[in-house]
């Protein structure tokens, strides 16, 4: 996005726009009915993103400074898909409405998932050392689940040395990669974990 332009009204679209924002505090994005795809661009303090109407509309966090308290996730309304792109873990409960997670760079994970968002995580790219942690932990029966599934369909989605906390069990979904490019998966820590369910068309290890 250019650096001169600091609002863009999409409302009247209903086919969803992909922008991704510019390096300014000011800049302010209205989607329309469709779904929308907004790439992070900087801190913003005055200004606002609001997705619209539609139903699965994607936030994309390319910094992890670009929501790192509750005011600033307050500056972004309507969007059903979070998606990390940076190399942290990211506290889910800062922006609202937020229904499933996505995961695209090696070390980008997840804290204080509700436990819908935890059934519903992607790994999009190989990752590394991730971290998916609940808000509330105190349960007996709190499952994740996370479907393997690079945006290139013959590529791996690796979670390798992934951090699981207070999940008893794990729901995996090998959906990417070939037997020259195998899914591989494994633990950092899991202390509660202790059922492991593996699914999917594609290889895994």
């Amino acid at each position: 996005l250019d650096a001169d332009v600091d609002v863009i009204n999409a409302a009247g679209n209903t086919g969803g726009v992909t922008v991704a924002l510019d390096g300014e505090a000011d800049t302010k994005f209205t989607g329309g009915s469709g779904n929308d795809t907004v790439s992070t661009g900087f801190v913003l303090t005055t200004g606002s993103v609001d997705a619209g109407a539609g139903t699965g509309d994607r936030l994309i966090l390319t910094d992890a400074t670009h929501v790192d308290n509750a005011t600033l996730g307050a500056k972004y309304t309507n969007f059903e898909i979070l998606r990390n792109g940076a190399a942290a873990t990211q506290d889910a409960s800062l922006i609202a409405g937020i229904t499933s997670v996505e995961t695209s760079v090696s070390g980008a994970g997840f804290n204080k998932l509700t436990a819908g968002q935890a059934a519903a995580v992607t790994n999009l790219a190989d990752n590394n050392a991730a971290t998916f942690a609940l808000a509330t932990a105190t349960g007996t029966a709190d499952v994740l689940s996370v479907t393997l599934a690079n945006a290139t369909a013959t590529a791996s989605a690796d979670l390798t040395a992934a951090v699981v906390t207070g999940f008893e069990t794990m729901n995996v979904v090998s959906s990417s990669g070939t037997s020259a490019d195998i899914n591989a998966l494994s633990f950092g820590a899991a202390g509660d974990l202790t059922k492991l369910n593996i699914s999917g068309a594609k290889p895994i290890a």
